[in-house]
Parts: structure tokens; C-alpha cells; sequence
């Protein structure tokens, strides 16, 4: 299940709530742009932005239905994993990480990190053995593409994206 988080997060939910109130008021009013030094933001008509609101509320709901339809029995109730696959895609469209490597997914198995715990025998004394010498295997063959490569490839002084143009 996932942990109760307190008030901060009533306090996110309420601010997520309010921003959407505020664009819907502004829009409502008629106002045609919003000028903020050497920005301008335009409203669209109010009917717009109800579609708007609509569509983009339905594809998270529906994005959050797959992964849930996913998650393993002991789940938690959809409307508490909604609130966090919405934070999660939040903060991954926030970061300045590619892709959001990472955040998303950090963000949603943190929280419900109970239902993946599995004991594994990974340090146990016969594996030790085996991962290593599966990573001295690995190793020796690397040192040995690099020395054959350094030894056998001709190398001129042309850039690298030449070839990939």
C-alpha cells in the first residue's frame, strides 16, 4: 500500500486544483492576453478550454488505468495511485533530465516499493563466483577489442560526424 504523506501533499493536491481554477476564471473572463514584461499569454474562449481540460484529464486517468491494470495484487486504491502517477509525470516533465531518465520511475516505485520486494539469494557465496568470472569474461574481452582495435583500425584525423552525415 502507500504511505500516508501528510499535508504537503492535500497542500499540492490544493495547488494543482487552484491553477487549473485560476486558467478557467481567466479564461471566463474574456481577458484576450496576459502581458509579464517581454511575455504575452492569449486565453482561448472558454468552450476551448473546458475541451482542454476534459481531454488532457482523461489521457492521465488513462495512462494511469494501464500501469495500474499492471501493478501486482496488494495494490493500492486507483484514486491514491492516480495522485502519485500525476506528481510522478509532473516532476518527469519538470526535471531537466532526457526523457525524465529515471524521475518517473523513481517517483512510482518509491512509494509502492512494498510490492516488489523480493528476498534473493544475490550475495549468496556459489553466485559470488559466478559474477565473477562472468565479469573478468566481460572485462578480458573488452581489453582485447580495444587493443585489437587500437593495433588493426587506421584512424585519420576527420571528425566523427562526417561519417555519420
Amino acid at each position: 500500500m502507500f504511505p500516508k504523506f501528510g499535508i504537503w501533499t492535500n497542500l499540492l493536491g490544493v495547488a494543482m486544483v487552484l491553477m487549473v481554477v485560476l486558467y478557467c476564471v481567466a479564461c471566463f473572463r474574456n481577458r484576450q492576453t496576459l502581458h509579464f514584461k517581454a511575455f504575452s499569454i492569449g486565453f482561448p474562449p472558454p468552450r476551448i478550454a473546458l475541451q482542454q481540460i476534459l481531454v488532457s484529464s482523461l489521457d492521465w486517468v488513462l495512462a494511469a488505468c494501464v500501469l495500474y491494470v499492471l501493478l501486482p495484487l496488494g495494490r493500492p486504491s486507483f484514486l491514491s495511485f492516480l495522485g502519485i502517477f500525476v506528481i510522478a509525470q509532473l516532476a518527469g516533465a519538470t526535471s531537466h533530465i532526457p526523457g525524465a531518465l529515471g524521475v518517473f520511475d523513481s517517483l512510482i516505485m518509491v512509494p509502492s516499493r512494498s510490492l516488489f520486494t523480493r528476498h534473493s539469494a544475490l550475495i549468496a557465496p556459489t553466485s559470488i563466483i559466478q559474477w565473477s568470472v562472468s565479469v573478468a569474461t566481460v572485462l578480458v574481452a573488452v581489453l582485447w577489442l580495444g587493443f585489437f582495435s587500437y593495433k588493426h583500425v587506421q584512424y585519420s584525423n576527420e571528425f566523427w560526424w562526417t561519417f555519420a552525415l
